[in-house]
């Protein structure tokens, strides 16, 4: 039986920011040394919220197996505006990004594969109370995303390589109702989730190459319309200031 070590470098620095419990706890930390320091009056309004995706850390801290990871929602940050009484301007964004390389002593012909991908979504709301300590709020956005996929395969081993690559861009415009909930832990910290139904038009471009074969460079155009609903389960930890 052949042994075949295979050795893989992955990088997603999205979920690593995300599942670092040391850098959550310590922004949760500096919140809470503001919130305690703060001198501003109870009557005075915080105008700015930051919001940062803190799913990955809620989930190991609290061991809930099935809830959803951060990867799957984009939005790493989210900022919000209190622009006066209820009404409330909002934005998101995210940065997805992913690198693997491969190699094996004994087999070729191992593909390397890159990720990058963008994320953007800007909006209104209008917020409402439920409870002393409950917040509901429904508004919409509009969102932006850019994909971009890139797999490369080494056909000849030695000098000069020969390379066939596939890759792949998506634009995607749209937007949609959106429906949350933020519980108040203090006047400065609090935690939110949301649901959305998205509605998404999007272009995607994959071309095939083959540096042996230019001739036969291969280029595939789709575009499409896709809606998709977006279940409350990422939580963000929010900072007002």
């Amino acid at each position: 039986m052949k042994n075949i070590a295979l050795h893989k470098k992955s990088s997603n620095f999205i979920l690593a920011m995300l599942q670092v419990r040391g850098c959550i706890a310590v922004l949760i930390v500096f919140a809470a040394i503001v919130s305690t320091t703060a001198q501003d009056t109870a009557k005075q309004q915080l105008k700015h919220q930051i919001g940062i995706n803190s799913t990955a850390f809620v989930k190991e801290f609290l061991s809930f197996n099935t809830i959803t990871t951060a990867a799957d929602n984009p939005y790493l940050l989210t900022y919000k505006y209190i622009m006066g009484g209820s009404n409330v301007l909002r934005a998101g964004l995210g940065i997805k990004f992913l690198s693997q390389k491969q190699s094996s002593t004994t087999s070729a012909n191992l593909p390397d594969s890159s990720l990058l991908n963008y994320y953007l979504r800007i909006g209104y709301e209008r917020q409402f109370t439920l409870a002393k300590r409950l917040i509901g709020y429904a508004g919409g956005d509009i969102r932006w995303q850019y994909e971009k996929s890139v797999s490369k395969t080494t056909v000849t081993p030695v000098p000069p390589n020969q390379v066939s690559s596939i890759t792949t861009r998506n634009i995607a415009f749209g937007g949609g109702p959106v429906l949350g909930v933020e519980f108040i832990m203090t006047r400065r910290l609090s935690l939110s989730a949301e649901g959305a139904l998205l509605y998404f038009y999007s272009e995607e471009k994959t071309t095939a190459e083959d540096s042996r074969y230019p001739s036969l460079t291969t280029s595939d155009f789709t575009a499409k319309n896709d809606v998709a609903f977006s279940f409350p389960t990422t939580v963000y930890f929010i900072i007002k200031i």
